[in-house]
C-alpha cells in the first residue's frame, strides 16, 4: 500500500510538472533529469559527497559492533520480515526518490535555468527543504540537517555537474539507512556489515575518479597553453 501510495504521489507531482511545462509551451525528460547520458557521472559525483558519512558509519561498525549500527539505522518493520521483504524497500524508497530528486530538484533547478546558480541553487534547495519529508504539508516543522545538506545540497550540486537525476536516485536508495536496516533483518547483519565496507570503498573510489579527472582536465589545459605560447 505505501509503495501504491509513493508512486501515485510521483504520479501527481509528474503531472503537475507536465502540465508547467506545457503552459510554459515546453516539454522534455530533460525538465526533470531523465537524460541518455550522466547516469554515471551523477552515481559518482553523489557518492563521492558521501564519503564522510559511509567512512563515519564504517568507523562505528569497527569501534563500537553491529548493535551499534542496527540502533543507528532502526526501522519499524514486521518481527519476522520475510526474505522479498528487502525489494519492497527498495521499491519504496525508489518511490520517494523519484520525488525528491527528478521531481523536486532537477525540474525547479532546470525551469530557472535562465537565473544565474548562485540564485537559483539557493532557491531549489529553499523549496526541496520545505517540501522533504513534507514539513509543510503537515503544519510540523521536521528539516533533518544531514538530509538538507547532503540530499538537498550537495545531489544537487550533484545534478548541476551531471544534470542527470535517475543516478542521484540510485546513490539515494543505496544510500538510505531504512533500507540497509531492513536487508539486515531480512537476509543477516552479516549483509549489513559488508554494505557498509562496500559503500565506504565505493565513496573512496568515486573521490578517486574525480580527482583524477580534475588532474587529466587540469594537465591537458596546461598543455593547451603551453602550445600557444
Amino acid at each position: 500500500m505505501k509503495i501504491a501510495g509513493g508512486f501515485a504521489l510521483d504520479a501527481i507531482l509528474f503531472l503537475l510538472v507536465y502540465a508547467l511545462s506545457e503552459s510554459g509551451g515546453y516539454w522534455s525528460p530533460c525538465l526533470v533529469g531523465f537524460r541518455r547520458t550522466g547516469t554515471l557521472s551523477a552515481f559518482v559525483w553523489a557518492n563521492a559527497f558521501l564519503l564522510p558519512d559511509t567512512l563515519t558509519l564504517l568507523f562505528r561498525l569497527y569501534a563500537y559492533g553491529q548493535a551499534s549500527i542496527l540502533a543507528l539505522f532502526y526501522f519499524s518493520t514486521p518481527s519476522s520480515p520475510p526474505l522479498w521483504y528487502p525489494l519492497y524497500a527498495v521499491s519504496f524508497w525508489i518511490a520517494g526518490g523519484i520525488a525528491a530528486f527528478p521531481l523536486l530538484e532537477a525540474f525547479p533547478y532546470e525551469s530557472l535555468k535562465d537565473v544565474r546558480k548562485g540564485y537559483a541553487i539557493p532557491l531549489v534547495v529553499v523549496l526541496w527543504a520545505g517540501i522533504y519529508n513534507a514539513p509543510l504539508m503537515v503544519g510540523v516543522i521536521n528539516l533533518r540537517p544531514d538530509d538538507i545538506f547532503f540530499f538537498d545540497f550537495l545531489f544537487l550540486v550533484a545534478y548541476v555537474k551531471s544534470r542527470n537525476s535517475i543516478g542521484l536516485v540510485l546513490a539515494y536508495v543505496l544510500a538510505e539507512s531504512p533500507v540497509w536496516y531492513i536487508i539486515a533483518m531480512s537476509w543477516g547483519v552479516r549483509i549489513l556489515s559488508i554494505g557498509i565496507v562496500v559503500r565506504a570503498l565505493l565513496s573512496v573510489a568515486c573521490v578517486g575518479i574525480l580527482v583524477f579527472q580534475y588532474w587529466r582536465s587540469h594537465g591537458n589545459d596546461q598543455k593547451s597553453r603551453s602550445t600557444h605560447i
